[in-house]
Order: structure tokens, then sequence, then C-alpha cells
């Protein structure tokens, strides 16, 4: 519900978010005054934005059906020096060696790839 977003706001920077439930829109719009695109497709959604000095995917990349086409997409609207951020589920976490399929992250079908970070 865009509390990321609301938190670097907060640290004066200029935000925005590509998020696809437009209830979650609304209420990042309506409520915490961030520009929200409606949107599923970030590659699509990116087409005609420029570049930004930080990009955070803050549990999204696991939603991904092709990681792999986005990643370069988000690479390429980076600034100079720019700064991707990624936290995702790790699936050599020790919790999942523990937990196995009670981990909370095997979540199918909203978590389709769970990236390892030696391949991350």
């Amino acid at each position: 519900m865009g509390s990321f977003a609301y938190l670097a706001q907060e640290a004066d920077y200029k935000t925005e978010v590509i998020e696809m439930d437009k209830t979650c829109c609304d209420f990042i719009e309506g409520v915490l005054g961030i520009k929200a695109i409606n949107s599923a497709d970030i590659v699509a959604s990116l087409k005609d934005r420029g570049q930004y000095d930080v990009i955070a995917l803050w549990q999204v990349l696991e939603h991904f059906p092709d990681p792999w086409t986005v990643l370069p997409v988000l690479a390429q609207h980076l600034a100079p020096d720019g700064i991707l951020v990624i936290a995702t589920p790790n699936p050599d976490a020790f919790q999942f060696r523990l937990l196995r399929s009670l981990w909370t992250h095997i979540d199918a079908p909203r978590h389709v790839e769970l990236i390892p970070i030696t391949l991350l």
C-alpha cells in the first residue's frame, strides 16, 4: 500500500510508483500524495519515462513471470551512478532450508520466480 514509497518521499526523494492494483494506486495518490502509474506491464510503463537515481523493487521481482526481460530495462532507466535496490525472497535462505514447503515466501501462484542471490 505504498509504505516504502511513503518513506522515500518523507526522506525527500521525488517519488513515483508503478503498481498493478488500481485500489492501491488510488490510495497511494489520494492519501499519500505520490504519483502512481496503474499498470501490470513495467516495461511498457517505463517506455517514455526518463532516468532515475534510484529504482526500488521492494518485494516485486518474485511476481514477474520473466524478470530477465525486466531487469535490463530497469538498468537502462538508471541515471549514471544510479542504484537499483532489490528486496526479494531468497530461496537459499536458512528459513527456506528449515521450513521447506511451509516457508511463507512459497506463495504460488503470486510468487512465480524465486531467484537465488548468487544468480541475481
